[in-house]
């Protein structure tokens, strides 16, 4: 969606048409723009929006629509991920491009309301935020309270130009340095072969190789949202802070997608740590849940609970790293350990998720061979 020439088009031209109008305008316009944008690159996402309008049509938060509507926009990832793995044969055109994001937004909504956070004050203003598509198919996941601030003024020259300059630079990151680059290169070390073809060296190559695209992929395309939202007068939040330079697992899910872990610490972590008053059993809850969103497949909920199994033995050895040091470790050589032993624990990760399309087994041989299994 976000190289679509349409949605290039209406962030060129869009800006300028938004902020011709007033303010008491604005969300109108936002979101008559959003829809014709979703519309043409994919249209049963207004099944999303339709689904999503049922929570702000309630009339308390209490009421069980607004929580199936959460339910199965939330759903609908899996099945979004099954059509474009070619799962569902015909059925795939039925699933709406972008319901896990706008899944999350509409339980946001739901938790901010509970908790006594701003949430959307009228329909025009409820329809831009839902469908604001610069965000709409890959996010980043924004607060409604966060979002609100756009509205109320428009994009300045500035911000288009440096909206724009952010565009660009992700266009060029996809193409050039992931497809060209990075992808390219590991398709050259795989040529086509199986997993348990691969020497070990190999095996760490390859593993990198998906792990530097995945990373970047991903980046570019919140470098595009994050510029298309900035055009319009948005500030839509960071997603990445260079994860590479992460030296634990708990700093790593500091700096990588950052505004879908700040969502799950939120909405699950949190939740489950009352619910059980187990970090460990929150932990896997939360992680494991992530990869289940990823994809419908066991290589996703088999990354789930292996970084879950990472955070939990990461928890265990800082409690006794605590009581009991090691002199020689201190300083750089800390960091240094521990940046090499986190890359390592997260090129393993990429064994398994990035080999979704080749099944478990696969995963856990591609995992084996850069141990020289």
């Amino acid at each position: 969606m976000l190289q679509s020439p349409v949605f290039l088009l209406v962030v060129a031209v869009g800006p300028w048409l938004v902020r011709a109008v007033g303010e008491r305008w604005r969300p109108h316009l936002i979101a008559a723009l959003s829809l014709a944008v979703l519309v043409a690159v994919d249209p049963s996402t207004l099944a999303a929006v339709a689904l999503a309008g049922l929570v702000f049509v309630q009339a308390s938060p209490r009421q069980w629509h607004a929580v199936g509507a959460i339910v199965a926009l939330l759903a609908l990832r899996p099945l979004r991920a099954a059509a474009e793995a070619g799962l569902m044969g015909a059925l795939a055109v039925g699933v709406p491009l972008g319901v896990s994001y706008v899944g999350f937004r509409v339980l946001s909504v739901e938790l901010d309301r509970r908790r006594g956070i701003a949430v959307p004050s009228d329909p025009a203003r409820s329809l831009a935020w839902i469908t604001f598509f610069p965000i709409w198919s890959a996010g980043p996941i924004e607060r409604y309270d966060t979002w609100e601030k756009g509205l109320a003024q428009p994009s300045t020259t500035d911000d288009y130009v440096a909206g724009w300059q952010r565009v660009f630079v992700g266009l060029a990151k996809k193409a050039l340095v992931v497809e060209l680059g990075l992808f390219a290169a590991a398709a050259w070390v795989r040529d086509g072969r199986t997993f348990d073809a691969f020497s070990t060296p190999e095996a760490w190559a390859y593993v990198a190789l998906i792990f530097l695209g995945g990373w970047l992929d991903f980046s570019a395309y919140s470098d595009v949202a994050i510029g298309a939202g900035r055009a319009f007068g948005f500030r839509i939040s960071e997603n990445f802070n260079w994860p590479i330079v992460a030296t634990n697992l708990p700093e790593f899910w500091r700096r990588w997608h950052m505004t879908l872990m700040a969502f799950c610490q939120r909405s699950i972590y949190m939740p489950a740590i009352a619910w059980t008053r187990s970090p460990y059993l929150a932990s896997f809850a939360t992680f494991g849940l992530m990869g289940l969103w990823h994809g419908p497949s066991w290589n996703w909920l088999a990354w789930g609970l292996y970084h879950a199994t990472g955070m939990t033995l990461y928890v265990a050895l800082s409690r006794t790293w605590s009581t009991r040091r090691w002199p020689w470790l201190t300083g750089r050589s800390k960091m240094a350990v521990g940046w090499l032993a986190t890359m390592a624990f997260l090129l393993g990760a990429s064994a398994l998720g990035g080999t979704s399309d080749d099944g478990l087994a696969a995963g856990l041989t591609l995992l084996a061979r850069m141990w020289g299994g």
